[in-house]
């Protein structure tokens, strides 16, 4: 059985008082009216092109760079990341695109971790993030230890280039901004007493312009106290990534080391 729209329109011309006009003479209240019809077009036109704009776009987006050594072992120390100048979330996002809910314990995986960052400081330099591949903290002096990094772009404010390197800096007493890494490497292990996976990382800069070149082979925190660390975990859609446990069976013949064929049953 058919259904029937009825689409109603308001004349607002100016009268004492306002009239609605079925679907019957649309047409023609649109042709007296064409100024009404251009304005309801331009408004359809920012709607649709807001509804299309994606929900959680960062402000700015860097490729991790997998292997590398971390921000301890590049200081030749443990550090200490007593410094307030910047602060990270405690709990990662992830991009929809690429975004997991699980993992199974012990293996590598690959994830895009979408990081917000708030600095009430002035400029700070050469900021990048490292990411502990293996569960260690970054913050470690052991070369043995590898690290994923995200440098810091050089654009897209309050990402800035404030000097002449490639790592980029953040202007200083901005509102809060969010850092898509992509690419990051992570041993899924969970943190300790919960299932969820846990993600050691450290953000390490500068806070100022020394006169150094900052590559990406060698950023790392100015000083002992310059980076704020710790141990995070990974979302997706408002629910801790959690880390699955597995069972492996080993089956031997009885005595051992049996030749021959024999019946395999679980």
């Amino acid at each position: 059985m058919g259904a029937t729209a009825v689409l109603w329109l308001v004349d607002f011309a100016p009268r004492s008082s306002f009239f609605l006009y079925p679907s019957g003479s649309a047409c023609n209240m649109l042709r007296r009216w064409s100024r009404f019809a251009q304005i309801c077009a331009a408004l359809l036109v920012i709607a649709f092109a807001t509804a299309l704009q994606p929900a959680s776009a960062a402000d700015g987006t860097v490729t991790a760079l997998t292997g590398q050594s971390c921000a301890g072992t590049r200081a030749t120390t443990n550090l200490g990341c007593t410094a307030n100048d910047f602060t990270s979330n405690v709990t990662f996002d992830q991009s929809s695109t690429n975004a997991i809910t699980s993992c199974i314990a012990g293996t590598s995986i690959f994830v895009d971790v979408l990081a917000t960052v708030d600095s009430g400081s002035p400029d700070r330099y050469d900021a990048a993030y490292f990411f502990g591949e293996s569960g260690s903290s970054p913050q470690l002096n052991n070369a043995a230890n590898m690290c994923s990094l995200g440098v810091f772009p050089t654009a897209n404010d309050p990402f800035k280039t404030f000097d002449t390197d490639i790592c980029g800096d953040f202007r200083g007493s901005s509102p809060p901004a969010t850092l898509l890494v992509q690419g990051v490497k992570l041993n899924c292990l969970p943190t300790a007493g919960t299932n969820q996976l846990a993600v050691p990382y450290t953000l390490v800069f500068n806070n100022q312009i020394d006169g150094s070149t900052c590559t990406a082979a060698n950023v790392t925190a100015s000083s002992n106290a310059k980076c704020q660390g710790g141990t995070a975990t990974l979302q997706s859609g408002g629910v801790a990534v959690s880390v699955n446990g597995y069972i492996t069976v080993t089956k031997a013949t009885n005595p051992t080391a049996t030749v021959g064929t024999f019946a395999f049953t679980t």
